[in-house]
C-alpha cells in the first residue's frame, strides 16, 4: 500500500514538473517580450523626464514674469555662471562683471527657493568645463554635473534681455533653455543639431529642434 502511494506521488510530480525544452521555451519568450517593452519603457522614461524638466522650465518663466512685473517691466540684471567664465561672453556686459548678480539668486526668490527647479532630471553625466587660470591660460575641470558646476542644468537669456524692459524684448526670445541636449531623442545627434526644452518670453514651453549657425 505504502509503495502503491509513493508511486502515484512521484507520478505526480513527474506530472506538473516542467522539462528543459519547455523551461527554454519560457524564457525565450520572457527575453523576447523584455527586448519588445525595453524601447517602449525607455520612451515613457525619456517623455517623463521631459515633462518634469519642462516643469521646471514653466517655473523659470513665472519667476520671469513675476521679476519683471516687480521691476519696471525690466528683465534681471543678472548673469549666469556660464557667462560669467567665458570672456567672450564677458565682454557684452558692462563692468565691473564681477559685482553683476547671479541669476539663479535673482530668480530663485520668485521660486520659493527650491533647488530642484533648477534641475533638468536628465543631468545626471559628468560635465566638463573649460576654465581660465590666472595666468590667461586654460583648464579642463570636470564636475558630476552641469548642475554641480553652474548651480543650474539651465542657461539663461544673455544681454539681449539684460536689464532691458518688456517692450524691446521678442515674445519669442528664449530666456531660458536646456544646457546640453538630455531629450534629444537621437542617439547620436549631429553637432550641428539642437534639440532642447526652452522658456520663451511669452511664457510657453516648448520642445525645439532647429540647426545652429
Amino acid at each position: 500500500m505504502k509503495r502503491t502511494n509513493t508511486r502515484a506521488r512521484l507520478a505526480a510530480k513527474r506530472r506538473y514538473a516542467f522539462t528543459v525544452v519547455e523551461l527554454l521555451v519560457v524564457l525565450s519568450i520572457i527575453a523576447l517580450a523584455a527586448a519588445v517593452l525595453e524601447p517602449v519603457l525607455l520612451g515613457a522614461r525619456r517623455s517623463a523626464t521631459r515633462t518634469s524638466c519642462q516643469t521646471n522650465l514653466h517655473q523659470m518663466g513665472l519667476a520671469y514674469q513675476l521679476y519683471v512685473s516687480d521691476w519696471d517691466d525690466r528683465y534681471p540684471w543678472s548673469i549666469s555662471r556660464f557667462a560669467r567664465v567665458c570672456e567672450q561672453c564677458l565682454q557684452d556686459y558692462p563692468p565691473p562683471q564681477s559685482q553683476i548678480p547671479d541669476t539663479v539668486t535673482v530668480l530663485s526668490v520668485y521660486t520659493g527657493g527650491r533647488s530642484g527647479v533648477w534641475r533638468c532630471p536628465a543631468d545626471t553625466e559628468p560635465f566638463t568645463m573649460r576654465l581660465t587660470n590666472g595666468a590667461g591660460g586654460t583648464k579642463a575641470q570636470t564636475y558630476p554635473s552641469c548642475f554641480a558646476f553652474a548651480g543650474s542644468s539651465y542657461s539663461f537669456c544673455g544681454p539681449e534681455c539684460f536689464g532691458k524692459i518688456t517692450t524691446t524684448v521678442r515674445p519669442s526670445a528664449i530666456l531660458a533653455e536646456d544646457t546640453l541636449r538630455w531629450h534629444c531623442d537621437v542617439q547620436n545627434p549631429s553637432p550641428f543639431t539642437k534639440t532642447v526644452n526652452a522658456v520663451y518670453a511669452d511664457g510657453h514651453v516648448r520642445f525645439v529642434a532647429f540647426l545652429e549657425p
